[in-house]
């Protein structure tokens, strides 16, 4: 095979690799954030809480700058649902994400999945629950008097 065409066909090889790995690093993936998640809103004697905002803030630390929230208001069984939560994005974005997280934090960066769930009635009763991929997602807030601020005492 003569020289030049040797070269042209390792020039074509080498393109179309830098191709597939280009293709493949800006090919968007979804991943969990945080599962399906019910819990039931109770006072403290156990009692279902009716008439609580219920509001979920969840992120991907690694991969997003901002937090996402939803607020579901309980009905009479004190029950608030909320979705699974994902995100979508690229093999670069993923390596990217964390260096630049780190580079706006610092050694206070976070990183990965994050969930919690806060319950709030009428800014005196209050209680929050928060998720952890590697234990059981807490299914049960009890909403108590929040004796730290004034107007509540």
């Amino acid at each position: 095979m003569p020289r030049k065409h040797k070269q042209k066909v390792t020039r074509i090889a080498l393109s179309a690799a830098a191709v597939v790995i280009v293709a493949l690093l800006l090919t968007p993936k979804e991943s969990l954030v945080v599962p399906a998640w019910t819990v039931r809103v109770v006072d403290k004697g156990g009692k279902p809480a009716e008439r609580v905002n219920v509001e979920q803030i969840w992120r991907d630390y690694s991969l997003e700058s901002h937090d996402n929230t939803e607020i579901v208001v309980t009905g009479s069984d004190g029950i608030a649902s909320f979705p699974k939560r994902s995100i979508s994005a690229s093999t670069l974005w993923r390596i990217l994400g964390p260096i630049g997280s780190f580079l706006s934090t610092g050694v206070h960066a976070s990183y990965g999945p994050s969930a919690w769930i806060m319950a709030r009635k009428d800014h005196c009763l209050g209680g929050e629950v928060f998720y952890s991929p590697d234990e059981k997602m807490p299914e049960t807030i009890v909403v108590e008097r929040l004796n730290f601020l004034s107007e509540c005492k």
